[in-house]
């Protein structure tokens, strides 16, 4: 391991490579007692990705493809795991490899019938394809999407957060209604579907959320725990250039302030919708700062 992790801080994962095949060869011939194991096949692989190109890429999956060899001929009881997976899809992911590229990993991964991918994996085969802009791309999406458990949308963020930014990148518009409808109970993901809808400028779609987030804090007589989700919203809809934010951000305000929660406003959550009615030169900015400055007085 100590030789191998060497050749590889060197930028030499071709040395790294070649002292692997050794390593093997005596193995096999008995010559030695100790046997590889996936973690020295993992350092070699990190070796080649790190080159962050298409041969490096390419080197990566010959080594993956010795691996599922092996598992196949029952030899060492050597065989790829996730993290072996998660580590070519990361790599299409973050460097600059050619458009192709993710096909080439994705019919790897497949061939391995023994592992099933995680939540993790999913996410990062998600934005390979969103960045490869293949023609395939949006129906690979829709079927990876489609199949995530709800179970793994509901518990990791990030996982709801790929899925739906992917979709909405790609123009899915049904898939986005259907992940919006499954999770609009759900604070954190309200929050994520707010900024996604705001960022591709639906303002039809971020207006829906914003009121999916007032009837939650309505319904629940103004649960604490839901103003965190609530001052977030303000501020996406202060940074955001879409006509009739700052309405937006005031309505949002309100629902704090009817709920009787002044414990959870300030003076910042005023200034946010003040400067997002300035910001956008809107025509009653004068009337809404009267308003404002009112309820604060109520206050």
């Amino acid at each position: 391991s100590i030789l191998l992790e060497w050749f590889v801080n060197m930028g030499r994962p071709g040395n790294a490579f070649m002292c692997l095949h050794q390593f093997v060869k005596y193995s096999q011939q008995k010559r030695l007692e100790d046997r590889p194991t996936v973690r020295h096949f993992h350092i070699v692989m990190k070796g080649f990705l790190n080159m962050k190109n298409d041969r490096g890429m390419e080197m990566a999956m010959g080594i993956v493809k010795s691996l599922q060899s092996m598992t196949e001929k029952q030899e060492w009881n050597l065989s790829p795991t996730q993290e072996t997976y998660r580590l070519l899809l990361q790599s299409c992911r973050e460097h600059s490899v050619s458009p192709d590229m993710v096909g080439k990993v994705t019919d790897v991964i497949r061939r391995d019938v023994f592992i099933k991918p995680d939540a993790i994996m999913q996410v990062h085969e998600i934005a390979c394809w969103v960045k490869s802009g293949k023609p395939e791309a949006p129906d690979r999406v829709m079927q990876i999407v489609q199949s995530l458990s709800p179970f793994d949308l509901g518990r990791h963020s990030e996982v709801f957060r790929t899925a739906l930014m992917a979709c909405s990148a790609l123009g899915l518009k049904t898939v986005v209604d259907n992940l919006s409808a499954s999770f609009s109970d759900q604070p954190g993901h309200l929050s994520i579907l707010l900024q996604v809808m705001i960022d591709s400028g639906d303002f039809e779609g971020a207006t829906g959320v914003t009121k999916d987030m007032i009837r939650m804090v309505t319904r629940t007589g103004g649960d604490p725990g839901l103003f965190d989700m609530i001052k977030s919203a303000i501020t996406l809809w202060k940074d955001s250039s879409l006509p009739g934010a700052s309405r937006q951000a005031e309505r949002l305000l309100e629902s704090i302030y009817n709920n009787e929660a002044p414990d959870a406003l300030s003076s910042s959550l005023f200034a946010d919708v003040l400067s997002s009615y300035w910001e956008s030169k809107d025509a009653t900015m004068t009337e809404a700062a009267s308003r404002l400055v009112q309820r604060c007085r109520d206050i």
